[in-house]
Formats: structure tokens, sequence, C-alpha cells
């Protein structure tokens, strides 16, 4: 016997962010062009690497926009749950993309200090810093986030802002220095920083991204808890093939409850309120339940929720 709660998958609400990421897309892309020219104005590794994360900025708001709209789109016979984890997608390689560039650019950075070079120019390298700053900001309180709300493609948008103002903040700093001291080698070791700095944001965004997409169960929930919670309903006599995941934002959960036999309404009912438990509790949105009588099926063991198949059962 199943009791699913009559769960229907319907796409994320309209205004999920696509015009504050189309607000950041320009911002960043003004960033991107002026950096660039200052950069090649100034000699600047540091202001260099700015300008090629502005320009990866450029390319994540872009593909964040275009998720936020397919996460927008019904679902079909062959995407039953939507396309909710397009958004999950484009943040992976948003990530992804950062953490190459910064490898690439602490490279080149460590390669152009070795073979020696001029020193750069430090007025417009604090120019094209500032200038960076200024949009990188801008660009990061257009995407912050309501609170109470988590949308880890926006999140994810919104590292590249919060990384990408830290570097110009980084450059500035250096030109200062350069222009202090006059040591060249000052506008290399910025360029690494500022790499290091933006590998570091990007990976825990990669870590988060592919344990959803793993199917791993949410942030703050375990397993056995929910468990535990769910065989101390009164009528519940035993908890097995339980599974917890990420879809997207949201969390899903599927599970067998042994019960005794006390017909369908009340097993209506005892479904009813391990459904508001899971929610309340932990925050799992939707959950599917098969029913077993204690006895029969061989579910009466309260198995540890290990068994083929399981897995799929709310889908």
């Amino acid at each position: 016997m199943s009791e699913g709660g009559g769960h229907e998958h319907l796409p994320p609400p309209a205004g999920m962010g696509e015009g504050r990421l189309g607000w950041a897309f320009a911002l960043s892309l003004a960033a991107f062009a002026a950096q660039a020219a200052l950069a090649a104005a100034a000699a600047s590794l540091a202001l260099g690497a700015g300008a090629v994360h502005a320009l990866a900025d450029v390319l994540a708001y872009g593909g964040a926009y275009l998720a936020a709209r397919a996460a927008r789109r019904h679902p079909t016979e062959a995407y039953t749950y939507g396309f909710g984890r397009s958004r999950v997608l484009a943040a992976l390689g948003n990530a992804v993309l950062l953490v190459v560039l910064a490898a690439l650019v602490a490279a080149g950075a460590v390669a152009a200090a070795a073979g020696g070079r001029d020193r750069p120019d430090a007025a417009a390298m604090g120019a094209g810093g500032g200038i960076g700053l200024a949009l990188s900001l801008a660009a990061g309180w257009v995407l912050a986030a309501p609170a109470g709300h988590r949308d880890v493609n926006r999140h994810a948008a919104f590292l590249h802002a919060a990384a990408d103002a830290a570097s110009s903040l980084a450059v500035v700093a250096a030109a200062a220095l350069v222009a202090a001291t006059g040591v060249r080698a000052i506008d290399a070791l910025a360029a690494v920083a500022i790499a290091v700095g933006v590998a570091a944001a990007a990976w825990g965004v990669v870590r988060e991204t592919v344990v959803t997409l793993m199917e791993g169960a949410p942030p703050g929930v375990r397993p056995a808890e929910v468990a535990a919670a769910l065989a101390a309903v009164e009528g519940v006599r035993g908890v097995h093939h339980l599974h917890v995941w990420r879809v997207d934002e949201t969390s899903a959960l599927s599970g067998h409850l042994v019960v005794p036999d006390v017909g369908m309404r009340e097993c209506e009912r005892l479904v009813a309120r391990c459904q508001r438990l899971v929610a309340e509790r932990f925050g799992i949105g939707h959950s599917t339940f098969q029913v077993e009588v204690a006895g029969e099926g061989g579910g009466g063991d309260g198995g540890d929720g290990r068994g083929e198949g399981g897995g799929g059962g709310g889908r």
C-alpha cells in the first residue's frame, strides 16, 4: 500500500532573480572592459587577474540567467521534477570555471615574475582596481538574497561578485604598495593572492553542488535522526528503506512505514502526520511513504534503510 500525499511538481514562480542577474551581468561587463583596458595600460598582472575574473563573472551571470529561466519550465514526462537542477548545473559550471581561471592566473603571475618585467603603472593600476571594486560592490548588492531564501545558483553568482570585490581591493592595496616602495614583485604576489582567494571561494560551491547532483542528504539533516523521529510517531512500528536527498534548493524523502492493520483512513492520517513532522522539523518539503502492515511484506523488521530500489521510491 502506497501513500504519496498527492504532491505535484510545479516550476518555481516567476521572478527568481533573472532581472537581478541581468543587472549584475551589465555591471560585470563594464568592470571587465575597464579593467582590461587599464591592465594593458598599466602593465599590471594583478589588474589583469581582476579583468580575467570579471570576464568569468560575465560568463557566470549569463549562464545563471539562462539557468534561472530554464528552471521555471514546467515538468515534462521525461523530466518529472522539472528543470530546477539546471540552476545547480550552472552553479557548478561557474565554480569550476573560477577554479580553472584562478590556476591559470597564478601560474602566469609566477612565470612573469620569474622572467622579470617592468614596474607597473601604480596610478592606472589603482584606478582599475577602484572601478572594479565599485562595480563589484554594486553587483553584490543587486545579487544579495533576501533573508531566509536560498538559491544555490544565485548564491554562486553572489560569490563571484564578492570574490571580485576582494580581488579589486587587493589590486588597490597592491597599487598603493607599488607606488610607495617601487617593488614590482608586489604586483605578481597580489595576482597570486587574488587567484588563491578566488579558488577557495569557488571550491565551497563545487562541494555543495556535487552533493546535490549525487543526491546526498541536505546539509544539517541526518537520515538516522529522521528515521528515529518517524519511528517515535504514535502508530509507527518501524521505518526502513529511508532515503533523503536534495533536488535543487528543495529536499525530498522516501521511505517505508510499518504500521498495525488499522485500515486505510487511519493510514492516511498517519502518513499526513509523518509528512508534517519531516517538513516542520527537518525542512523536507516533499515526502513519499509506502505503508506496510506489520507482519506482511517482510517489512516489519525496521531495517536500516538500505536496499534496492529505495532511492527512487519518492520520484
